[in-house]
């Protein structure tokens, strides 16, 4: 069952990293200093890796990890949809394709 599975396992670590930066105070330390306190922590190659993508994708300001996440990162916090469909939603807001 999922239950079984930890948090961490089973959710994208992108979407982990945009939440964790979202709510990490500053001066907490830095991002893979705090994921490696987890239970099951993530390599830091696959959290060096999820913060290329998210900066290539546009959901956070540079490609390091204590960034800002930008508009398209916190709204893809908020959604439970892969990143791409995110930004496929932000620009049909944009350009008044969407009723909201």
């Amino acid at each position: 069952p999922d239950h079984d599975i930890p948090e961490m396992l089973r959710t994208p670590l992108e979407r982990s990293i945009l939440l964790v930066r979202l709510l990490m105070p500053s001066g907490f330390g830095t991002l893979s200093e705090l994921l490696a306190q987890c239970i099951t922590p993530p390599s830091s190659d696959s959290i060096h890796r999820a913060v290329a993508e998210l900066y290539a994708k546009g959901a956070l300001e540079h490609n390091e990890e204590m960034s800002a996440v930008t508009e398209l990162g916190q709204l893809a916090v908020k959604l439970p949809v892969e990143l791409k469909l995110v930004k496929l939603i932000m620009y049909g807001r944009a350009l008044g394709v969407l009723n909201a």
